[in-house]
């Protein structure tokens, strides 16, 4: 599914791997908004994280935050420490934790969440949200730093 919410273009598609165990099928929801040069992922902390982060002495591509509870969560990456500490404000920490079990990706001009999981249609509708709140929660300066533009329509689409 694609088309327009306000000035946000977006699509609704399923990953379907094709082969039984090989990967799950999943449904994704992206947003197309605003470009950024950064890349970020949030997803939730799973058991092998946790088990590669105390037996590793190297630590992993983990980036924790203040809040012990979020990073006990949520696992984050990013092309860069200071865009994830900017985005990631106590306020989207909040936010995160009152709605735990997203993926969400941040990369070029394309926000994606997804729970490795497939869909009914009113799934959707809640990834929309979950999504859009958390893309409105991100401070201006951020955007404004990163000189952040409106991204035109994907082509053919």
């Amino acid at each position: 599914m694609q088309g327009r919410i306000g000035d946000r273009y977006v699509v609704a598609f399923d990953c379907l791997s094709g082969e039984v165990g090989e990967l799950p099928d999943i449904s994704v929801l992206a947003i197309h908004d605003k470009h950024v040069p950064e890349k970020l992922l949030i997803r939730p902390e799973g058991a092998a994280d946790k088990a590669v982060a105390a037996t590793s002495p190297f630590g992993t591509a983990d980036i924790n935050f203040e809040s012990h509870e979020f990073s006990s969560v949520f696992h984050v990456e990013s092309s860069s420490r200071k865009f994830a500490y900017d985005v990631i404000t106590p306020r989207i920490m909040e936010y995160l934790l009152a709605n735990p079990g997203w993926s969400i990706e941040l990369a070029g001009a394309d926000a994606m969440i997804y729970d490795n999981q497939l869909w009914k249609p009113e799934r959707i509708r809640e990834a929309l949200n979950i999504l859009s709140d958390f893309l409105n929660r991100i401070p201006d300066h951020v955007w404004k730093e990163l000189g952040a533009e409106r991204a035109a329509e994907p082509a053919g689409r």
